[in-house]
């Protein structure tokens, strides 16, 4: 709401000085719109961590969920990393499904790069830094 408020403020604004003369520097989102809507710059790595990311972070919520509902048991030690590691496996497919729908949304802008190595870097991101 607050941004909502503050666009309308800046385009009455703006608007007024279009009808008064044109000589003023432009300012605030006539300068930032350009950046704003830009791509980032290493958007196959960006897609690849936050697809590794999506995936990351179903699997602690589904692992914090089963144990709320009494399902992983404390008592029986293997139970917590074997469904940890069947959970991950498990939403590996909905990171990839993420990383895959925003890598979408940068394929305009990103020309010609090759889908396979974001199909090669997602997968292969997270279970480094999840096993040490």
């Amino acid at each position: 709401m607050i941004m909502v408020r503050a666009l309308r403020r800046d385009i009455a604004a703006y608007n007024l000085d279009e009808e008064m003369d044109d000589t003023y520097e432009e300012t605030g989102w006539k300068l930032l719109h350009g950046d704003v809507l830009r791509p980032p710059n290493y958007a196959t790595s960006l897609v690849a961590l936050i697809g590794s990311g999506v995936q990351l972070g179903a699997t602690a919520l589904a692992c914090i969920v089963l144990s709320m509902l009494g399902m992983l048991s404390p008592a029986s030690r293997g139970s917590l990393i074997g469904a940890a590691v069947s959970l991950f496996f498990f939403f590996g497919v909905i990171g990839g499904y993420y990383s895959g729908r925003l890598y979408r949304t940068f394929r305009e802008h990103l020309g010609s790069e090759p889908r396979s190595s974001l199909q090669l870097s997602t997968p292969a991101l997270s279970p480094p830094p999840a096993s040490s």
